[in-house]
């Protein structure tokens, strides 16, 4: 232990600024490899929350006959129905119009009033059964059967009504009738497709409305039985049914656990990974890391001549070889754990910067303590297994040689030092070449020509019911890039100039994601032309 001590303040001490450089090159590496572990964990384990995960199943359509169509990932209404009556191995569909975030307020509140943005779908009853919420209060299967009526989520619950009873409480929204709460259940995880908002009532729709994501439950050894089974069910109405490979389509199920890294369309609810982009960030992350200990190693040889003739002091008065290796390996985990605190502090600016939006999953540490205590963990007993090296060269010199200070570094010792710092440089220069690339990709993404004028458009998302508020006009703007704005430029929008990032009047915030800086009149007009006045 008092060799721990001696340690510890001999490289607070003499060895301050190489110290420093360890710590600081540990803690980036900590902060990097939490934050591809927490975003590869967040893809890798995405829709695999449910109790029944390896038996939902996402359906899509696909056209054999028209293959310039691609894949649809949406069906009607009447086809999944067809499939659970005449197919005995489905147990259970669901459907799902889609998930929008729509601003609600409790009945009677005035819609000038801040409402509460949540997520809300139209789903059917078999919602239920498929994803199997954990109901909380209420009857959510009479409240997914009857028309303006809706579950809600707990903590959407807790967000509008705080620790009063939701059930019975009715909701409203600007443009569409109100809906009364008739159950709550349990959130699902993050990383799901399962909404977590308001889940209301789904009206019967047209066999011509296409707009519907279908889940169906199933045993997994019966998949492909099922699949060879859609193919040939009679679908239509009256005389005028076909099927499947009648129409020159197909039906396909795919994993729900697996829908995520499939890439192609994401899921309602869901943004979509790639396996393969998830295993280039765990090889990146698993470099990162070898740097750092590669670092740690070269610095901890490089301290060994100026530490051997103490070290073997202690040998002199009657320390073992072991423990000495012992106690130099437990400085180097203190010195890790010292890193991965200032790391987890870098993590946390991280996540409260402009660099989140890259990221789908929440990279703060206080939702994934559980992550980054096992990467803590993983990493304190490597660095324990890595210093056990260095440590063990310190203390194998003779103890005369060493009190002389003639000791030499053998020629095995040469070439491993050498082979790392070596490798080191090899894995810099990888990812400076790397971040070339994706600079050189970037910019010919920005520059390439898609057809259309991209200075002419920007994109700009806005809350659903603040379109029809007189109190979010912004004063008038003059002109732009020297011509006069139109007729209506003063609605809300309207004249906005290479503007990133503006603020309603009335306090609701928005983005302006411009395709290339540029500006959009409301509808008044359509896109401004380069070269001339806006067209009516």
């Amino acid at each position: 232990m008092k060799f721990l001590v001696s340690n510890l303040k001999l490289l607070a001490t003499r060895f301050r600024a190489v110290t420093l450089i360890n710590i600081i090159g540990l803690a980036v590496a900590f902060a990097v490899a939490a934050v591809v572990a927490i975003q590869s964990w967040y893809d890798l384990s995405y829709d695999r929350g449910y109790e029944n995960s390896d038996e939902i199943f996402v359906a899509e359509m696909k056209f054999d006959a028209q293959p310039e169509r691609g894949v649809w990932v949406n069906l009607n209404q009447q086809i999944p129905a067809v499939f659970k009556d005449v197919i005995p191995e489905i147990r259970a569909y669901a459907q799902s119009n889609g998930e929008n975030t729509v601003t609600f307020r409790r009945e009677g509140v005035s819609e000038d009033s801040p409402g509460y943005n949540i997520s809300s779908s139209q789903v059917s009853p078999g919602y239920l059964d498929v994803f199997t919420p954990v109901i909380i209060a209420g009857d959510a299967l009479t409240a997914l059967s009857t028309p303006n009526n809706a579950i809600i989520s707990r903590k959407s619950a807790e967000t509008i009504f705080g620790t009063e009873n939701p059930i019975g409480q009715t909701l409203t929204s600007f443009g569409s009738e109100p809906v009364t709460i008739g159950a709550v259940y349990e959130d699902f995880p993050k990383n799901s497709t399962a909404i977590n908002g308001l889940l209301t009532y789904m009206p019967p729709n047209r066999p011509n409305n296409w707009n519907y994501w279908t889940w169906f439950r199933l045993d997994p050894a019966e998949c492909g039985n099922v699949m060879e089974k859609m193919q040939n069910v009679e679908v239509g109405e009256g005389d005028d049914t076909s099927s499947a490979s009648e129409d020159g389509v197909s039906f396909h199920l795919h994993g729900i656990a697996r829908y995520h890294l499939r890439g192609g369309v994401p899921a309602v609810g869901s943004s979509k990974g790639t396996l393969g982009n998830t295993l280039y960030l765990l090889i990146m992350g698993a470099l990162v890391i070898a740097i750092s200990f590669i670092n740690f190693v070269n610095l901890f040889m490089s301290m060994a001549p100026a530490r051997v003739r103490k070290i073997n002091t202690f040998r002199i008065l009657g320390s073992g070889k072991a423990a000495l290796r012992m106690s130099l390996a437990l400085e180097s985990a203190i010195t890790l754990v010292v890193a991965m605190a200032l790391g987890v502090g870098l993590m946390s600016w991280f996540s409260s910067s402009v660099f989140t939006e890259f990221f789908s999953a929440d990279i703060s540490p206080t939702a994934n303590v559980g992550v980054i205590v096992l990467l803590a963990l993983a990493l304190v007993v490597a660095a324990f297994v890595v210093a056990l090296y260095p440590a063990s060269y310190a203390t194998s010199f003779d103890v005369a040689v060493a009190l002389k200070g003639s000791m030499v570094l053998a020629p095995r010792g040469v070439m491993l030092r050498n082979a790392l710092i070596t490798l080191q440089f090899a894995v810099a220069i990888f990812f400076i070449c790397f971040s070339v690339f994706i600079r050189v990709q970037y910019d010919y993404m920005q520059r390439y020509s898609v057809g259309y004028e991209k200075e002419n458009i920007v994109i700009v998302p806005l809350l659903p019911d603040s379109l029809s508020r007189a109190s979010c006009a912004i004063p008038t703007w003059s002109t732009f890039h020297g011509r006069p704005t139109p007729a209506g430029s003063e609605r809300a929008g309207a004249g906005i100039s290479r503007v990133k990032r503006f603020r309603w009047h009335c306090g609701r915030p928005t983005s302006i994601r411009s395709i290339s800086s540029v500006w959009r009149y409301w509808p008044e007009t359509t896109f401004l032309p380069k070269s001339g006045a806006a067209t009516r």
